[in-house]
């Protein structure tokens, strides 16, 4: 079955050039993905930054009159568990399930059900790199207040109860030895060791949902 592209939304400080190139790199010969770069906000405050720049991306898709689109940031990297066929099905499924927001991995959360296959509904997760979201949540996005306080993920969780991440996860962040959203995260191997650690916790319960709801067992 042919599938329309999706439109991707990557934001990237212009002068972050590394980040630029690792992220056109992962999308090269891609063609389900219609990528438009998209020059991040600046704020002292990185938090308060990327999420002007969701709210950036949100207005445009709402002026384009998308239906759905692909939130990137500049530090996402495909896994090799990724596939387009992985991708739009689990796309499918989810929003069929009524999820406004399906996460292509995270590095972090609370407590997760399975719902599908391949899906797993969290209570809050960590990571944006990689989010697709229904124009369901659009005008929410805009209208909130966001605070200093604030995180992206925080809201973004806390707006929408209907929010599922796919497993095993298609994207991960890379490191940069920096971060433009707080100084722990450019610490060495702390992104990285996030993602290990919340893989190993959801990998038994994904064997489980397999094995005795899918009675696929490896």
């Amino acid at each position: 079955m042919k599938y329309s592209p999706i439109p991707t939304y990557i934001v990237n400080i212009p002068s972050r050039l590394d980040r630029r190139q690792s992220v056109e790199m992962q999308f090269q010969d891609k063609p389900e993905f219609d990528v438009t770069f998209v020059d991040a906000v600046q704020h002292p405050n990185g938090a308060i930054g990327i999420w002007q720049s969701l709210v950036k991306v949100i207005r445009m898709a709402q002026e384009a009159g998308y239906d759905k689109i692909l939130f990137c940031e500049d530090d996402h990297i495909f896994t090799p568990d990724y596939s387009s066929e992985y991708l739009y099905s689990s796309i499918q499924e989810a929003y069929s399930k009524g999820a406004e927001l399906l996460i292509g991995g995270v590095c972090g959360y609370g407590v997760t059900i399975p719902v599908g296959s391949n899906l797993y509904w969290v209570d809050w997760y960590w990571g944006n790199q990689f989010l697709i979201i229904n124009k369901s949540l659009f005008q929410r996005i805009i209208e909130y207040d966001f605070s200093p306080c604030h995180t992206a993920d925080g809201v973004l969780s806390w707006i929408t109860n209907a929010k599922m991440t796919m497993f095993p996860f298609i994207s991960v962040q890379k490191e940069f030895g920096y971060s433009d959203i707080t100084a722990t995260n450019g610490r060495k191997g702390f992104i990285n060791g996030l993602f290990s650690g919340t893989e190993e916790r959801i990998r038994p319960i994904h064997s489980i949902n397999q094995m005795f709801n899918y009675n696929i067992q490896k």
